[in-house]
């Protein structure tokens, strides 16, 4: 038994509320789609460990061809219905593959795997596409999605942290520095420990999103923030960082988590990670290794009451 395994087995009478973090599965190929799918899917379930949800953040599948996303997202849907558990779904850059060809050709715009799951009842995402976050409760603390959104007519969309194409007027982008106040605010009087989910780092993250850093400051009750996007391992597109699974948020001392990637291709294994709430604002995060079947990191947060006070007394010095 590695010390992994001893320090979750410690752990495990402590579990309040436990998700397994999935991103990037990043395919056009269905046949390696399915390849790594079922090599998750299978670790998952040989490990026994209860999750009261799925959190998928983003790029569940890559490309335009309409058989191939038909077959991935068939494959998925069947995988994720043989566990009891909600599928928390934050759409990244390329679930917009389909949306910006459209736009390209002249033809009405589509977010395709969005489409397909948005109404069913395992899979809860932004109630319409335009939406820039969504948040649930789930007793213990408070969860806050920011997913790729984009307009009906085609007029703005969200992509690698950003806004495409920049206009000005009735066509611009509507959400304000006042919007992302807003949300600040909600998650600052939520009254419990908020957890964050979205496709993309905050700055100090690997390939971060300047929209996130809208968000700035981050109230103190906010614990971490888990994405995807920068496969691990991928140097071509994360660079210096492409090991890089854990760090903080800049200026906050909040730690972030990039769980990239479901890919091997790109990714350096079929990778995910299962975050761990124990109340009193402690949480730990595990990143699995679905190929080599073992556990490579972990890390654990404390924050005690004791702690949360000393700090907030700190801040009004």
């Amino acid at each position: 038994m590695s010390m992994i395994d001893q320090i979750m087995e410690l752990n495990r009478p402590k579990v309040l509320q436990r998700y397994w973090l999935i991103s990037d599965l990043q395919q056009k190929d269905p046949v390696i789609a399915k390849r790594c799918m079922d090599t998750a899917m299978e670790d998952f379930h040989s490990l026994g460990l209860e999750v009261n949800g799925i959190c998928y953040l983003g790029d569940a599948v890559e490309g335009v061809n309409p058989q191939a996303l038909e077959q991935m997202t068939a494959m998925q849907l069947k995988h994720f219905m043989t566990i009891p558990a909600p599928v928390y779904y934050v759409p990244g850059n390329h679930e917009l593959d389909t949306y910006r060809t459209a736009l390209a050709e002249g033809k009405p715009p589509h977010v395709f795997l969005y489409d397909k799951v948005k109404d069913l009842h395992q899979w809860k995402t932004q109630k319409n596409q335009t939406d820039f976050y969504f948040q649930a409760d789930v007793g213990d603390f408070m969860m806050f999605f920011f997913p790729e959104h984009a307009s009906l007519d085609g007029s703005w969309y969200t992509s690698h942290g950003g806004v495409q194409p920049q206009k000005t007027g009735p066509e611009a982008y509507p959400y304000t520095q006042e919007d992302f106040q807003h949300v600040r605010e909600l998650m600052a009087s939520a009254g419990k420990p908020v957890f964050i989910f979205s496709h993309y780092a905050f700055p100090g993250g690997n390939r971060p999103s300047d929209l996130l850093g809208q968000l700035f400051p981050l109230p103190r009750n906010v614990r971490a923030h888990f994405c995807g996007h920068a496969h691990i391992g991928d140097a071509a597109w994360a660079g210096k960082d492409l090991y890089r699974k854990m760090c903080c948020v800049d200026n906050h001392p909040i730690m972030q988590f990039d769980i990239a990637s479901l890919d091997d291709i790109r990714g350096s294994t079929v990778r995910s990670a299962f975050f761990e709430y124990y109340g009193r604002g402690e949480y730990a995060v595990f990143f699995r290794d679905h190929k080599g079947q073992l556990w490579e990191d972990c890390y654990i947060g404390s924050l005690s009451p004791e702690k949360e006070a000393r700090r907030e007394m700190n801040s009004t010095n």
